[in-house]
């Protein structure tokens, strides 16, 4: 009973708004690597913001969880922090966020494929419980099976938790170069 019936609506929440923070902090992290140089330019990330803010508010009001607009603005300003506090030389904080963008990306997607292809035991999830959540009448992998979604945030949270005490080191070793304009090259 420790799970509420919304449980299941606010995980799927979560998970979700990861990957829109994953698909905005690339984009908006190549557009904020100019900070350093003067050649910032607001106008992209005003026009990128405002698409990201339509596209999370519009799964905001869907999944009748409006605090995902802000929860979104402040894990993308967490993502880009480094690159406005100036947190060790412009190309060192240029290959710490290109890595942890593409780790963040391959541990998502690696999560999803890997737990849709395992087959996962209940966690104690029973059929009677999520028939009477909200995501009910609603279907999909998540929905069907909601141990991929709860075994997915463990895995890809978890994973994302031990690149970020070891990103430094992690960034050093593959060197991804990052030319003008903010492209891997």
């Amino acid at each position: 009973m420790a799970i509420s019936d919304t449980m299941l609506n606010y995980l799927l929440s979560v998970m979700l708004l990861e990957f829109f923070v994953i698909h905005a902090s690339g984009f908006l992290g190549a557009y904020t690597q100019e900070w350093d140089s003067g050649g910032f330019r607001l106008g992209p990330v005003l026009g990128l913001g405002a698409f990201y803010t339509i596209f999370v508010g519009g799964f905001a009001v869907i999944m009748g969880e409006p605090w995902l607009i802000a929860a979104f603005w402040m894990l993308i300003l967490n993502q880009l922090m480094g690159q406005f506090l100036g947190q060790g030389e412009p190309e060192e904080r240029a290959q710490i966020r290109a890595a942890g963008w593409v780790a963040r990306a391959v541990f998502y997607v690696g999560g999803v494929t890997l737990t849709m292809i395992l087959p996962l035991p209940a966690l104690g999830v029973s059929k009677e419980f999520y028939t009477l959540t909200e995501a009910s009448a609603a279907s999909g992998e998540w929905i069907d099976r909601p141990q991929t979604m709860l075994a997915l945030g463990v895995l890809y949270f978890g994973a994302v938790g031990w690149f970020e005490l070891n990103a430094r080191a992690f960034a050093a070793k593959i060197k991804v170069t990052i030319s003008q304009g903010g492209k891997p090259s």
